[in-house]
């Protein structure tokens, strides 16, 4: 059985992949063509030119990193955290990492590594690996020095975070990717406490809408409040040790040296940290949701928690084929799976529509990763929110949607005895998805992928009452 879906799943994979290179493809009038290459079990891009196309996920919550094919980085908790961006200063001259001459993009399913070549950086190379951690709602960035030679200067701004939601929450194609910019608009609340190489940012003082003010359907065109307040949320930022630390100006980032030689601007405030570059040496940069910072000379420690949990979601399920196409899809495949679940169910979606719906496809990429105790929590987590004790009425079509959906109400034929709610653990209120048919069958699969009798007679009355309705 898990032969069979892992072997169905890879096929359909290949099967595009091939498809892709077999001609000219076209995708609303333009060629395709392959963005990432495979490389052993990484995917590997040259040049790129996008930025946040690569959410990295840390533990199983909302929190993600936002990398991409360029080496800036945001931070989602969900609502903006802020924006990350490393410049370079060489014989009087600077730029932005992203604009360097030379980029290689790794993506190492749970992380994203970059080497990074150019002029003002002579013969050197800056190696820059970026993760989620593992136990804290944070990003770290480890930057290696290679071949530096003397008089280069790093850059390292932080700033821009707002705490506000995205339309669809950063999805791709649906919110621009200069959602996720350093843009000065978005440094207007932020206050900062500076501590030597550390730094504290209190923001988010404006409350954020909620799940249902942005993705339902909002009857008698109630407005949300936009303008209501709320306590500030903070962060922490530590830079390395010998950083030079100040505020410059949200609105000077045309270059590095701009932004420097910019004054402190408390109306758009961002926090820089210069860093004198030496060879072969080892840098850390931490910002993390907590109240107490971490030490920086925790960060090794920090970063290598984050590898190893990386390491034992993505090595999960490891390929090796004649087929260089299909060895790098088992990591990313249960680094994206691990992503959807949040305890105790799985999710529709881990950036966009990240919502608890009974039953969209979370559920059945549990067993065959082996994760059959989420399956188990996902399933009775919902079977207490299956209605029990309302009879059914009448076909109650809802007018105000032009009939396109049952009304909203207990009671009716559809939100009933049998009916299975949207939220877990006996959350009683109707939804208009009915995905109770789908979520049965996610249920059968797990029964038969596992064979656990005892768990069948335990959710028998589930299946009776569901055929019920």
């Amino acid at each position: 059985m898990k032969k069979g879906i892992l072997f169905f799943i890879l096929l359909s994979c290949v099967t595009q992949i091939h498809a892709q290179q077999a001609g000219t493809k076209l995708w609303h009038g333009k060629e395709r063509t392959m963005h990432y290459q495979p490389q052993g079990s990484d995917f590997v891009l040259y040049k790129g030119t996008r930025k946040f196309n690569r959410a990295l996920y840390g533990g199983n919550t909302a929190f993600r990193v936002e990398a991409g094919d360029l080496p800036e980085f945001a931070m989602y908790m969900p609502g903006m955290g802020g924006n990350c961006k490393i410049g370079i200063i060489s014989n009087n001259k600077s730029k932005w990492i992203t604009e360097a001459k030379n980029i290689k993009t790794v993506y190492r399913p749970g992380s994203m590594i970059y080497e990074i070549k150019d002029s003002l950086l002579g013969n050197g190379q800056l190696n820059i690996t970026v993760l989620a951690m593992a136990t804290d709602e944070g990003m770290i960035l480890k930057i290696e020095t290679v071949n530096m030679p003397a008089g280069v200067s790093m850059v390292i701004v932080y700033g821009g975070a707002t705490g506000k939601k995205f339309g669809r929450d950063g999805d791709i194609g649906a919110d621009p990717e200069s959602s996720f910019y350093l843009q000065p608009a978005y440094c207007k609340d932020n206050r900062y406490m500076i501590d030597r190489n550390m730094f504290q940012l209190s923001y988010g003082f404006t409350k954020a809408l909620s799940e249902e003010e942005r993705y339902e359907i909002q009857y008698n065109n109630k407005q949300p409040d936009t303008n209501a307040k709320e306590k500030p949320k903070q962060l922490i930022g530590v830079f390395p040790v010998d950083a030079e630390v100040k505020i410059a100006d949200a609105e000077q980032q045309q270059s590095p040296q701009l932004l420097l030689a910019s004054a402190a601007n408390l109306k758009m405030p961002v926090i820089t940290a210069t860093v004198p570059l030496q060879n072969a040496q080892v840098y850390y940069f931490m910002a993390e949701k907590k109240d107490a910072a971490t030490s920086y000379r925790d960060a090794p420690v920090v970063f290598e928690k984050a590898v190893t949990a990386i390491k034992k979601i993505s090595g999960r399920v490891v390929l090796q084929t004649p087929d260089p196409y299909i060895n790098p899809l088992g990591g990313a495949l249960a680094i994206a799976a691990d992503a959807i679940w949040e305890e105790p169910s799985y999710m529709h979606g881990a950036i966009a529509w990240r919502m608890r719906l009974p039953a969209w496809r979370g559920p059945y990429c549990a067993d065959p990763l082996g994760w059959h105790d989420r399956a188990r929590m996902h399933f009775s987590s919902y079977a207490l929110s299956q209605v029990t004790n309302i009879a059914p009425g009448p076909l109650v079509f809802d007018t105000a949607l032009h009939i396109a959906r049952q009304q909203e109400k207990m009671g009716t034929a559809m939100f009933s005895n049998g009916y299975i709610c949207r939220n877990p653990n006996g959350d009683i209120r109707p939804h208009h998805y009915d995905m109770n048919l789908v979520f049965v069958d996610e249920l059968l699969n797990h029964f038969n992928y596992t064979g656990d009798i005892d768990y069948v007679k335990k959710m028998w009355p589930l299946l009776k009452l569901h055929l019920a309705w």
